[in-house]
Order: C-alpha cells, then sequence, then structure tokens
C-alpha cells in the first residue's frame, strides 16, 4: 500500500513572487547624507551590504536550497534590522520595493519595509513548498524534511497574515492579502499533516494512530475548503477547491476506516461493522468523482475487510451493529502545529546586525515589528 499511497499523492506547490532588483544601496546613501552626519560613512557601507545580500538572495543560483533559504532568513532579518533603527517608507529610505503578483501578471512597488519583508516570507513559502513537492516520500529524511518545509512555510504565511493588513485594499497586491493568506496557510498545514499521515503508514504504526493522523488531516483540507469560499479568493478556490475537496473526503473516510481496525483489534465488534460499512459507503460515493489508484486499493480493502468480519461475526461473535449516532468521535493526533517552526526574531543562526552599532539619534515611535 506504500508505494500506491506515496505514487497517489498530489501536493501542491505555491507559484514564486517575481522580484526586480532594487538600488538599496543608492537610497540608503542619500538619506543617510541629509539625515545621519557624522554617521553617513557607516550607514552608506551598510546600505552596500544590504544591497549586495538582496541580490544574493534573488539573483543567485544554489545549489543546495536550504542554503538560499538559510541566506534569505538573514536578508529578512537585517530588513528588521535596519527598520528598527530609521526605516522604509516615503518620509524615510525611499527603496521603492517592487514585487509581481504570485497568480497575476501585475506589479507593485511600495516604499514600506513591511511590504518587502512579507513578500520575502511569501518567497520563503513558496520556495518551501516547492522543495517539499520534489522531496522522496519512500525514505525516512525525505519524509522528515517534507513535513519541516511545509511547516515553515505554514508559518511564514501565519506571519504574513497577522501583521500585514494596509494590503486589504490594494487589489494588486491580493496574493498577501490576509484571506489569501489563511487559504495558504490551511493549504500547507494540510500538507504537512498529510506527509505525517504518510510517514505513519511508512513507520507501520497502528491502526487507532492512522485514525488520529488521517481525522486531523480531513480537517485541515475542511479548513483550506472554508478559507476558499472567501469571496477575494476566487482565482485560487478555481485552481485548487477539486483536489482539496477529494482529499478532504478522502482522509474523512479512511480516518473512519483505520478506526474500525482499531475496533476489530480490541473486539469491539458492533463499532468495527458501524465504521467499515461507513467508511465503505463513504468511499464508493468519492469514488464515483474521484477514481485513483489509492481509492481503488481502499475501496477492494474495505469490502475484504468487511466481509471477513461479517463472517467472523456470524460464525463466533454474533454482536450487534452499533448504531452510527451512537459511535464516539474520531481522536485526533496534529503533527503539522504540535511541533511547528516557530518564527521569531532573528531567523537566521547567528545573527549580526549591519547597523547595530551606528547610532541614528534620531527617534522614531512609528516603528512596527514583525
Amino acid at each position: 500500500m506504500n508505494n500506491i499511497l506515496i505514487r497517489d499523492i498530489q501536493m501542491i506547490s505555491l507559484p514564486k513572487k517575481a522580484v526586480f532588483e532594487v538600488d538599496l544601496a543608492g537610497a540608503i546613501k542619500s538619506y543617510a547624507k541629509k539625515k545621519f552626519k557624522p554617521n553617513d560613512l557607516a550607514l552608506t557601507d551598510a546600505g552596500k551590504q544590504l544591497n549586495q545580500l538582496r541580490k544574493e538572495c534573488f539573483f543567485t543560483t544554489y545549489f543546495r536550497p536550504q542554503d538560499q533559504i538559510d541566506k534569505l532568513f538573514i536578508y529578512h532579518d537585517q530588513l528588521v534590522a535596519f527598520d528598527e533603527k530609521i526605516h522604509f517608507g516615503d518620509n524615510f529610505i525611499k527603496a521603492g520595493f517592487k514585487w509581481e503578483n504570485a497568480f497575476f501578471s501585475c506589479n507593485v512597488t511600495l516604499n514600506d519595509g513591511f511590504y518587502e519583508r512579507s513578500c520575502v516570507l511569501y518567497y520563503i513559502g513558496a520556495f518551501c513548498s516547492k522543495v517539499a513537492a520534489t522531496q522522496q516520500l519512500d525514505t525516512e529524511n525525505g519524509l522528515k524534511e517534507a513535513l519541516r518545509l511545509y511547516k515553515l512555510a505554514a508559518e511564514c504565511f501565519l506571519q504574513i497574515k497577522n501583521c500585514l493588513t494596509f494590503l486589504n485594499e490594494m487589489p494588486k497586491a491580493n496574493d498577501l492579502h490576509p484571506k489569501t493568506m489563511n487559504v495558504l496557510l490551511n493549504l500547507m498545514l494540510s500538507q504537512a499533516q498529510e506527509v505525517g499521515f504518510v510517514k505513519c503508514v511508512f513507520d507501520k504504526m497502528s491502526n487507532l494512530n492512522k485514525s488520529k493522523i488521517a481525522a486531523k488531516c480531513a480537517d485541515y483540507y475542511g479548513d483550506t475548503l472554508i478559507a476558499l469560499n472567501a469571496p477575494t479568493v476566487w482565482f485560487l478556490k478555481e485552481k485548487w477547491s477539486k483536489l482539496i475537496k477529494f482529499k478532504h473526503l478522502f482522509y474523512r473516510a479512511i480516518a473512519v476506516y483505520y478506526k474500525a481496525l482499531d475496533d476489530w483489534d480490541e473486539f469491539r465488534i458492533g463499532n468495527a461493522l458501524a465504521r467499515l460499512k461507513q467508511s465503505r459507503q463513504d468511499l464508493k460515493e468519492i469514488d464515483s468523482k474521484f477514481r485513483t489508484k489509492t481509492m481503488e486499493f481502499f475501496l477492494k480493502q474495505s469490502k475484504e475487510d468487511l466481509e471477513k468480519l461479517k463472517k467472523e461475526n456470524k460464525n463466533f461473535h454474533q454482536h450487534e451493529i452499533t448504531n452510527v449516532k451512537n459511535l464516539e468521535l474520531l481522536e485526533r493526533f496534529d503533527l503539522a502545529k504540535s511541533s511547528s517552526v516557530q518564527i521569531k526574531f532573528p531567523m537566521s543562526k547567528d545573527f549580526v546586525s549591519l547597523v547595530d552599532k551606528i547610532d541614528t539619534n534620531q527617534e522614531n515611535n512609528n516603528i512596527l515589528k514583525f
């Protein structure tokens, strides 16, 4: 079953935002000369280093994906450090950060550090989703890395969703809208949980654990479906709703199936019969709309299990089938959030701010931090 499940899995990779070059060195030098003498030389040098760092993030080819992620972490942290000392904005450093919408062919340019950092976080999240989708899910390392990357992507989108509100009314930036972030957040959590289920099968865990993880996976995909109903994310609904609906229904059905096997193991025969019957009905309904090799496997297996248990019950147990309404609710086990990556400042290891020792002697009470 492992190979069938792995071959059949379809993961959604997010499109990256196209990034345009910005003369950060020139913008910071111009501002430093006007406002921060005699510290302008130190600040100008910091601007040159920040400009070079940005180029290394987006315009350099990396052999190892993690090397680029680490470089993006450093750039994000330096942006935070600059915003704490000075600020990017119309009345401060006029950088003019320009990015392309991830889902439409249009650009947005803003003199705002929040915008740049949010675009960087989106870039990291989308990049992680692409790298995660390339992992070999038939290996222990591949499963662990995919789970880590999907959780990191989810944290990036959660960070944007919680902190970026000024783009709510900007149609061209709808790829960063909180409603869009809500969809992407739930999608990444769903896919992290799905990888967790594959690992559970790979590790031959108990039927009860398989049921718990599958049930939570169904919940996450259900939350993603709800998020897709927001009017502002119609463009995502058109792309993904069919696949996400299938996954929601599929994991809900096999959560019931594995719980039935657990009931059978524990000699709760009436419960097991009720759940096997329920899961088989659900699987048949799903198969009429979404046919996959995995569906064929579970349909065949659930039929064989139900017939075998009916025969066993008739010959030995003679238990009545439990009314579905009297069955206990399925338990859940959350792998996507239980040990999720928490994005805190600094994101990078051994971070050293480029502007930490520069005394600007300027108060800025309007600085907000992620």
